[in-house]
């Protein structure tokens, strides 16, 4: 079972990297192929510059082989942060970093992404749109929200 402790202790294992706070921290359970898995993504840096700035994702507990994407989204109308059972349409427009993709061998991963406020022409977070860093199911597994975990980020 994820605890306090644990979201401390993973928050802690990311400190020595993290350029800025706070720390966020998802917790999700989910069923796939008749396996649970209990996922886990935590963030640091979550509170950026007017220009943007990194932020470092690490994530545990996801499905050994399936590939996850981890990117800035936009968060979609009717999403609320933090209740998975409002996490049914794929987040979008959504500014994909480079090498951010990672194959969850181990079910895990460590990111550190560099992000701006503009995901697309005319899509600003925290002046058109509400953004979150998102780990989702790769290009495999596009329909799939199981996968979905949100981490809101503020500029300015």
């Amino acid at each position: 079972m994820f605890t306090a402790a644990s979201a401390a202790v993973l928050a802690l294992t990311m400190a020595g990297t993290a350029t800025a706070a706070p720390y966020a921290v998802a917790v999700r359970g989910v069923s796939v192929d008749g396996q649970r898995y209990l996922l886990r993504a935590a963030g640091s840096g979550l509170e950026l510059s007017a220009t943007g700035g990194t932020v470092n994702i690490v994530g545990s507990g996801y499905k050994p082989g399936q590939g996850i994407d981890i990117a800035m989204c936009a968060i979609p109308d009717g999403v609320t942060v933090g209740d998975t059972s409002t996490y049914t349409q794929k987040p979008a427009p959504c500014l994909e970093a480079p090498g951010a993709t990672y194959n969850t061998s181990r079910g895990d991963f460590d990111a550190a992404l560099a992000l701006t406020p503009e995901i697309a022409p005319g899509v600003v977070c925290g002046q058109t749109v509400r953004c979150a860093v998102v780990t989702k199911a790769d290009d495999s597994a596009p329909s799939q929200r199981l996968f979905d975990q949100y981490l809101k980020v503020n500029f300015g």
